[in-house]
């Protein structure tokens, strides 16, 4: 899943050239170097599958959630003079990423654990797809400037950034009524999101955006060590 990720994060940074030159806390490339980097991407994604050649079911969730999808989020498409990219798409730019990691993290569970329990494996895709959601929303508040400027269609440019900001903090609400239960990490996992969200703006660093990712994995690990 971090090959897949690394393929994603690095060929989304080839196609980004436009918005990222104003996006500048997006460490936007030398448009010399995209060549470059393409190779890299393209690695990442080729070498975990000649590992995973050998498990039929998990090399092709590995190709169409972590290489496809990203591949066709990004592309652009050329159609007449014009070149289109599904993630200008209104929501796509959210949904895409987030679907890509809930399917990476999730079906080989389903496919290497037949007889794990699918209600709590439901359960889990359903919080992963969720988090990941609000994520890729927190990040575009980031981004507001460059994503409007190429044309992207966001949350945080479409509807305004105030607004954007309570339907992440209504996404936190239905993640926490699918956990089913409000411990004490969670709570304080979710007391830390909240304030984040609410002071986020555009002019952030470019780590404050990731602080909701490196919360949820502390998270997950406290309520690992806690079941081991």
């Amino acid at each position: 899943m971090g090959m897949a990720a690394a393929w994603v994060y690095l060929f989304n940074k080839t196609t980004d050239l436009v918005e990222d030159n104003i996006n500048t806390a997006s460490h936007p490339i030398d448009v010399n170097h995209r060549k470059t980097l393409c190779k890299i991407a393209l690695a990442c994604l080729a070498i975990p599958a000649l590992w995973l050649w050998q498990m039929p079911k998990i090399f092709a969730v590995y190709l169409v959630f972590g290489g496809l999808l990203g591949f066709l989020y990004s592309y652009p498409i050329k159609i007449g003079e014009q070149r289109y990219r599904l993630k200008n798409i209104f929501l796509i730019k959210n949904i895409t990423p987030a679907l890509s990691w809930t399917g990476c993290t999730c079906l080989p569970v389903y496919f290497l654990y037949p007889h794990f329990p699918q209600v709590i494996l439901l359960r889990q895709a359903i919080s992963v797809f969720l988090v990941m959601t609000c994520v890729e929303i927190i990040w575009d508040i980031r981004d507001v400037e460059g994503d409007t400027h190429a044309g992207v269609q966001t949350l945080p440019n479409t509807i305004g950034i105030p607004a954007a900001k309570a339907v992440i903090l209504l996404i936190f609400a239905l993640y926490c009524f699918v956990s089913h239960y409000m411990s004490p990490p969670l709570v304080l996992a979710q007391a830390a999101n909240i304030l984040i969200i609410i002071f986020a703006t555009k002019t952030r660093p470019y780590w404050y955006f990731h602080l909701i990712v490196f919360i949820w994995v502390i998270y997950n690990s406290v309520i690992l060590m806690q079941k081991i």
